[in-house]
């Protein structure tokens, strides 16, 4: 067996010892063999897919002769190696070729996270380029990174599950090594020695990160890190550790003098600052984080990381979706919402087993966030009529009698209800502000606004609120683990205004309090959706960054008991890959989606997607390699090739009419904004960046403009959540407009016809065209459940849209004369989530969820 080592130096092993040096001499030789051992899925790979991959700047002649000469080189060098099937598509021979990458991938898979570390000397292929294949080179980077982020995540795991102060912290250095210039990593590796006695070897490591980011980036470490030295300072007795030269304070050396005081802002938020700047400005930001950390009192004195995490249970051995879980106060027993989405039920079942009992049996709708009262007596529920009818409910644990508090209509839902400490109130998001209502008269207050709150949790000593900003589809049946930034918040009910406590920097999610001064929450911020703790002062502020708790644990929300002692929490599993089935040449006869041909396939989730103008591309978001990034790929299928791998996510893209820009909305910068890329993802230039949001870009025919869903920031409990904006640009000119809005009325996914100067769009659950010229709206029809855009046909004379009406899910054509709709596709089985559809006139190609489902897991809490 021939050995390919790509993980470090480059290297190629016959099956007799001796090294076969020809290869790597060949950067198109070693570039094809390498692309055919690791990318992903592994197997064959289409030729045609290969040509533009290392030969973009040849002809289909020349570029077919070169890959048949490189193929043929590869054959006499290594032997059977490289095989065929047909004259279409060749793959490395498993069982002739060992590669090191690969052999990483496959441990990793088993979980002998050392022996798979042992592999890693460096990344994938350092430095190792190859000219005019820029596709290769973007696959080699998203590759590298994927394979370092395995390593991070596999030396992490190894260190916490190390016995040994020595061996585990041989991993977290290894860890950090990944990533020598990164202050979370950096403060994670001085917070894992310190928990584990070493105080003094964390300010080592500070000292050696504060010295290698100053010399090699000309920057100082950030607050937030400077801050955790000086806890840790404190921990290990201050005047040791100010002693030992290693770890000597920063306020010791001086501050090199600047000419420009105001040449700097200071970021006390933890974002470096560059070393040069204003030495007032810099003493200022020591003094700062000085004065938070003594600040803090003894509220450090007792961690997150004192926290210890014990058994696991599942709760729910049943299929399908169990969700939004709500622990009785003395965790006994747990209440969960159950079901089709349409139809789900609160059901209540003991920790310790047994059948669930369903306390909302027989009651019309649906039923969700099920939360139980302070005395264990009660739970309270939403429950969702119709898309416009919602009520707040009380019933007895035990089922059977039940009252309504609240009832709303309209686009402004009920949900996520909360009880207050003393079981008198109940606080429950509307629109976008928390109220609260007396659990004896029914009286209703309004307690706070907020930008999309969602997922309120009231404080154990009665005097906060914390709460989610943003992203309330995450916890939303048919949107279920939403990527998006979302921050959590803190409404005091003195009636101060609300402030942040852990940032947007990612999907931060489901605050439970698991003490009057801690916070659990659920965050991606590091990988997979995990457990984090945060610690807070008396004024409810954040005292230090949170601490993870788990590790790939990929849980959804999160539930304590009232002692604290053991935590509920919810996991779903979700994949969703794309399909195409025929369009049908009329509605006499509507085909079953179950002709449709799957086109991917994987454990990834596909959101949305669009088809390119001539038909040959597919463009869509898939979080295949961690978080969602925009790929392309032929419309019959073959390799999904990244155009974007920035660690925001990364969604909706649109093709312009030329096929030679792609537009797309990213979180880049907190918000949704709106991006264009060239077709091959090389330059990516942000395009919008007002306040609030601008998501799901649409080219006009002539692709001067785009029609934008545009969210402001929102005013009151103003239920207007999204408007129709226009952004424009001049013909040659690559400088777009900033947003005008064109209609204020609740708008969802616009699409602009290819042909003509209308827009299509959903305002609630009505079919409506906008006229570009003339500002007319006019609506198509007035009740569609849908399950995703409004889809022109290529000659922009009707509509397709996937949804329900009259009780028939389907897809459906709409002509634009106000004739009847017309049903095309028939669904069989019910779509759990948004189903993004698309067409080029010969195939409708959409994405669907092939595996929904979310179990319920208690897991015991200590030090909490």
């Amino acid at each position: 067996m021939i050995r390919l080592f790509l993980l470090g130096s480059t290297r190629c092993i016959g099956p007799d010892g001796s090294e076969i040096d020809s290869v790597a001499r060949s950067p198109k030789r070693l570039a094809l063999l390498s692309y055919l051992a690791v990318a992903r899925p592994r197997g064959f790979h289409r030729r045609d897919a290969l040509l533009g991959l290392l030969w973009p700047e040849f002809d289909q002649q020349h570029a077919r002769a070169n890959l048949r000469q490189t193929v043929r080189q590869l054959r006499a060098e290594l032997g059977g190696v490289v095989v065929g099937r047909g004259r279409g598509e060749i793959a490395i021979d498993p069982e002739a070729l060992w590669c090191d990458a690969v052999e990483f991938d496959r441990l990793i898979e088993r979980g002998e996270l050392e022996a798979a570390l042992d592999l890693y000397e460096r990344d994938l292929l350092e430095s190792f380029y190859v000219g005019g294949a820029n596709d290769f080179q973007q696959w080699l980077e998203i590759e590298r990174g994927r394979l370092r982020r395995l390593g991070i995540r596999a030396a992490w795991s190894a260190a916490e599950a190390s016995g040994s102060l020595d061996v585990g912290a041989r991993w977290a250095r290894r860890a950090a090594r990944f990533a020598p210039r990164d202050e979370r990593a950096a403060r994670r590796l001085m917070s894992f020695l310190d928990e584990r006695g070493d105080p003094v070897a964390a300010l080592r490591e500070y000292e050696a990160f504060r010295r290698r980011v100053e010399s090699e980036l000309d920057m100082v470490a950030g607050p937030a890190t400077r801050a955790l030295a000086e806890v840790i300072r404190e921990r290990a007795g201050g005047p040791m550790a100010d002693n030992d030269p290693a770890v000597s304070s920063e306020t010791d050396r001086p501050l090199p003098a600047v000419d420009d005081a105001a040449a700097v802002q200071v970021d006390v938020l933890g974002t470096p600052i560059p070393a040069h700047g204003s030495r007032v400005l810099r003493v200022a930001a020591l003094v700062l984080t000085v004065a938070i950390t003594v600040g803090m009192g003894g509220w450090l004195t007792r961690g997150p990381e004192s926290i210890r995490l014990g058994s696991v249970t599942r709760i729910t051995p049943e299929d399908g979706l169990e969700l939004y879980p709500s622990l009785s106060p003395d965790g006994a027993e747990v209440a969960y919402m159950a079901g089709p989405p349409a139809q789900f039920d609160v059901l209540v079942r003991r920790v310790s087993g047994g059948d669930p009992v369903s306390i909302t049996q027989g009651l019309s709708g649906s039923h969700a966030w099920p939360a139980w009262s302070p005395d264990g007596e009660r739970i309270a529920y939403v429950t969702v009529e119709d898309v416009n009818e919602f009520s707040l409910r009380v019933s007895s644990a035990l089922g059977g009698a039940r009252r309504t508090l609240v009832k709303a209509s309209g686009g402004n839902r009920i949900h996520s209800p909360t009880w207050s400490p003393d079981g008198r109130e109940i606080a429950f998001v509307h629109g976008h502000a928390i109220y609260s209502v007396s659990v004896d008269t029914g009286e209703t207050i309004k307690l706070g606004e907020g930008w999309e709150p969602n997922l309120p949790a009231w404080s154990p000593d009665g005097h906060a609120i914390a709460f989610v900003s943003e992203n309330s589809q995450y916890a939303g049946a048919l949107e279920l683990g939403n990527h998006a930034p979302s921050s959590i918040w803190v409404l005091s009910l003195d009636g101060s205004t609300p402030h942040e406590i852990v940032e947007a920097g990612a999907t931060n999610h489901s605050p439970a309090w698991i003490s009057p001064r801690r916070l659990l929450f659920v965050s991606d911020r590091e990988g997979a959706r995990d457990l984090y703790a945060l610690d807070l002062d008396p004024s409810y502020s954040s005292v230090a960054p949170p601490v993870r708790l788990t590790t790939g644990l990929d849980l959804l929300t999160v539930g304590v008991s009232r002692d604290g002692t053991r935590v509920v929490y919810d996991r779903p599993i979700l994949v969703a890959n794309l399909w195409r089935v025929p369009v049908p040449p009329s509605s006499d006869a509507p085909i079953p989606i179950s002709l449709a041909e799957r086109l991917t396939s994987g454990h990834q989730f596909i959101e949305t997607l669009r088809v390119s103008p001539d038909g040959e591309w597919i463009a869509f978001d898939s979080d295949l390699n961690g978080n969602h990034d925009v790929f392309k790929m032929r419309v019959d299928g073959g390799e999904q090739l990244q155009l974007t791998t920035h660690p925001a996510d990364d969604f909706a893209p649109s093709w312009s009419p030329t096929r030679d820009e792609i537009a797309f909305y990213s979180f880049r910068d907190g918000t949704r904004d709106v991006f264009v890329m060239d077709r091959l993802g090389l330059l990516q230039t942000r395009v919008t960046g007002q306040p609030g949001s601008e998501a799901f870009p649409s080219y006009s025919p002539d692709g001067r403009a785009m029609s934008l869903q545009y969210a402001p920031l929102p005013e009151g409990d103003s239920g207007v959540t999204a408007m129709l904006a226009l952004i424009g640009r001049e013909r040659g000119s690559a400088r777009w407009s900033a947003p005008t809005i064109v209609m204020e009325d609740p708008v969802q996914v616009p699409r602009w016809s290819p042909t003509g100067p209308v827009i299509a769009f959903f305002a609630r659950q009505s079919l409506n065209l906008y006229e570009v010229e003339t500002g007319e709206r006019r609506m198509l029809h007035g009740s569609i459940d849908y399950r995703g855009p409004p889809v022109w046909a290529p000659d922009g004379q009707s509509l397709y849209v996937a949804g329900t009406i009259d009780d028939v899910t389907g897809i459906w054509r709409f002509g634009l004369s106000g004739e009847a709709e017309e049903l095309l596709v028939s669904l069989e089985r019910p779509f759990l989530r948004r189903m993004w559809l698309d067409t080029d006139g010969r195939f409708f190609y959409f994405t669907e969820s092939e595996t929904t489902e979310a179990s319920v897991f208690t897991l015991e809490v200590a030090g909490g």
